[in-house]
């Protein structure tokens, strides 16, 4: 394809150093849906942000007195520096009143370096019975142990009601009461519709063909993948909640998302060694009227990079 090829910025190698230079392909980042509304969680009242980090995953706890169809959840914190992707989750509380060691779900959560709320947007919608509960995040990245995230903890805040928040270490699953976070500032929230999510069918290379694939749509709405050269972090949720860009618009290919809520775009990568260790981006966005200010949700982002 004439158009990817000029697409790539591309430093020609000599051809000895490309044999058998696999291609890859990662999922970075998250993507958003039409945010929900809190309907659990609390609000501390307070501006200052727990002024330390710390090595730990906090759950905080929360009650439900009804079932409770549960879409996501939001926090406030901000990163050491820079754009992190994190997990979220929520948990059971066990009879002795801690979590459970396994949550009933979890999402990725993307969040800069400003004190604000972010989101995330789980796959599909946790019904809760009435019962105790727990929201956290970790503040390392997945697979890390590297801090980036400060505690959703709100200093100058009220004391949330339950008060008895747990913590853990990365490395375990085995949770001990703490009284740091107890004015945390979280939401749980319902309604709304699942993140988009990007992935992949093969990995770039010379002469062959891959695909950048878009699950979790609406079906008839436009989606718009983006093929781009150069990875960005531009946060969007001033008008709309949890999405981010991430790469620059270059090619854009627009697509109907089917009656499984799916979409892709299929690429061949010309027959050019000089393209071999080229490294690209993807993204999709959605027209999605109503789903924000904005009405458009984002997915995750795809970086590649051409092997052959």
């Amino acid at each position: 394809m004439k158009n990817l090829a000029l697409a790539f910025s591309i430093l020609a190698l000599p051809a000895s150093l490309l044999a058998q230079t696999p291609g890859t392909y990662t999922a970075f980042g998250s993507g958003c849906g039409q945010s929900g509304t809190m309907c659990n969680g609390h609000d501390p009242k307070g501006t200052t942000l727990y002024s330390s980090t710390l090595p730990n995953e906090y759950a905080m706890p929360f009650v439900t007195t009804a079932v409770t169809p549960v879409t996501g959840a939001s926090f406030e914190t901000k990163s050491t520096g820079g754009t992190h992707t994190v997990i979220a989750r929520i948990f059971a509380a066990l009879a002795t009143g801690a979590p459970d060691a396994n949550p009933l779900i979890e999402g990725l959560m993307t969040v800069g370096p400003n004190q604000a709320m972010y989101q995330v947007h789980f796959a599909k919608p946790l019904i809760l019975q009435a019962g105790s509960y727990f929201a956290s995040f970790e503040p390392y990245e997945p697979g890390q142990s590297t801090i980036v995230l400060y505690p959703a903890q709100i200093s100058d805040g009220t004391v949330a009601t339950p008060t008895k928040a747990y913590w853990r270490r990365p490395s375990s699953t085995t949770w001990a009461a703490t009284g740091i976070v107890d004015k945390p500032h979280f939401e749980v929230l319902c309604g709304g519709s699942p993140a988009l999510a990007l992935g992949n069918t093969g990995v770039p290379e010379i002469n062959k063909s891959f695909s950048f694939d878009l699950s979790q749509g609406s079906t008839g709405s436009i989606a718009v993948g983006v093929l781009g050269l150069t990875k960005v972090g531009v946060d969007l949720s001033a008008v709309a909640p949890a999405c981010w860009l991430f790469t620059s618009l270059d090619l854009l290919f627009p697509k109907v998302v089917d009656g499984s809520g799916n979409a892709s775009v299929s690429l061949s990568v010309p027959n050019q060694t000089s393209l071999i260790g080229g490294q690209f981006y993807n993204q999709y966005f959605m027209i999605k009227s109503g789903s924000n200010a904005l009405g458009i949700l984002f997915s995750n982002g795809g970086e590649g990079k051409i092997g052959g």
